[in-house]
């Protein structure tokens, strides 16, 4: 009954995503009080016993203690002290994997579902200027769809894809027109990630085709049509709406080499930027503490040149390692550096068996290309510790450890 009670609340989870940051959370803390009640019940604490578990504990521990002396203890506490939640959702997908028979069949579906919806939705909204449920686009030159006036439908799409994939490779691999449906909806994905006019989730939706295209088994033609087909749409749908070709493409020339001086993404980026790393200058080892530069960087000691300039603070620094730098130290950084290059070393193993022996486990291959597409450093980014992104971030990882566990038969 428990098992089907937290397998119902998980098949939610892609659908809450749409509606913000607040059923998302719910619903993983539901999931987390449940299956903390079922391993009492039965006593079975081998979930805990092992490695991510012992890791994000030590993590958990330190941003907490941390908080705990930072200039604004409440607000950095509020974010912290709950912070062990996202370790036991990923606990308990794994739980779910290994107990619920359909689950992955049924997520996949669900996930499918509630992507197509997005996607479909936001091209519906490019062309009427409104979407299917009456929403009019917020911004002239990106399509919030569903998500209203928040800039996210690119970067829900894109975190998302990745696991998709591995889901439906796991249960429609062997079916006829797998290989057609796949690349239909990898062409319909992209082209809602271009209309949306998230730069960032653009360029990481290209790194994923890179990965994805290269890795599966299916006819080279069919490869170069998608690939021609893609590129084709995005033109024909930036002669439709040029503001949108605009956004993408020249404004980030004019941001980046704005007034004959090379900046890092844009003007406000590197403002952002040279307000973390002075904080991270201020306190080496151990940052400022979770959610302080929204606090911090109105301080005149962190201001640029010695003066406030108009865009330097902002809620978070917009990237996840100077956010780490700034509000968590060495200490904090230490961790989040390692888990990158922990999933490039594996991304680039099992990449190397494609090559080298022609045989790899794709599912497992497109869950780390999902995980190391949500921590690539070279990107503006999200707050890292905000609540609708800590689930898109965590949601594949308990898919990787059941991954680990079939392949070693040990969870490690």
């Amino acid at each position: 009954m428990i098992v089907s009670l937290i397998s119902i609340f998980f098949y939610l989870i892609p659908f809450a995503l749409i509606s913000g940051p607040f059923l998302p959370d719910f619903l993983i803390s539901i999931i987390g009080i449940l299956f903390i009640f079922y391993v009492i019940k039965n006593k079975h604490y081998q979930y805990f016993n092992n490695n991510f578990f012992k890791i994000f504990l030590i993590f958990y521990l330190y941003i907490v203690i941390r908080s705990l002396f930072s200039a604004n203890l409440i607000e950095s506490f509020q974010t912290t002290i709950f912070y062990f939640r996202f370790s036991i959702f990923v606990l308990a997908t794994y739980f779910l994997i290994e107990n619920s028979k359909n689950f992955i069949r049924i997520f996949s579906l669900c996930l499918l579902s509630a992507i197509t919806l997005v996607a479909v939705d936001g091209i519906f909204q490019f062309f009427y200027g409104y979407n299917l449920i009456g929403l009019k686009q917020a911004i002239p030159d990106r399509v919030g769809g569903l998500f209203g006036k928040q800039s996210i439908l690119g970067s829900y799409i894109v975190r998302l894809t990745p696991l998709l994939f591995a889901l439906l490779f796991i249960n429609f691999d062997k079916k006829f027109f797998f290989n057609y449906a796949i690349c239909f909806i990898l062409i319909i994905l992209n082209i809602a990630v271009y209309i949306s006019g998230e730069r960032t989730s653009f360029f990481l939706m290209i790194l994923f085709d890179a990965i994805f295209l290269t890795l599966i088994r299916i006819n080279f033609i069919l490869k170069i049509f998608s690939v021609l087909l893609i590129f084709l749409l995005i033109f024909t749908f930036s002669i439709y709406k040029k503001s949108i070709s605009d956004r993408m493409f020249n404004q980030v020339y004019e941001s980046v080499f704005k007034e004959k001086k090379i900046n890092i993404f844009s003007p406000g980026h590197q403002l952002h930027y040279q307000a973390a790393f002075k904080m991270f200058q201020d306190n080496y080892i151990f940052g400022q503490g979770v959610k302080m530069f929204r606090f911090e960087c109105s301080k005149e000691k962190y201001y640029n040149d010695n003066k406030y300039v108009e865009g330097s603070c902002s809620t978070h620094p917009h990237n996840t390692y100077i956010q780490f730098l700034a509000e968590t130290g060495i200490f904090g950084f230490f961790f989040i550096f390692l888990c990158f290059f922990y999933i490039l070393y594996n991304l680039y193993k099992n990449y190397q068996k494609l090559i080298l022996y022609k045989k790899a486990n794709i599912p497992l291959v497109l869950i780390l290309s999902n995980i190391f597409i949500n921590l690539f450093p070279f990107t503006p980014t999200g707050n890292f510790f905000g609540n609708w992104l800590s689930v898109l971030y965590y949601l594949p990882v308990g898919f990787y450890l059941s991954s680990i566990y079939k392949s070693s038969k040990s969870f490690k």
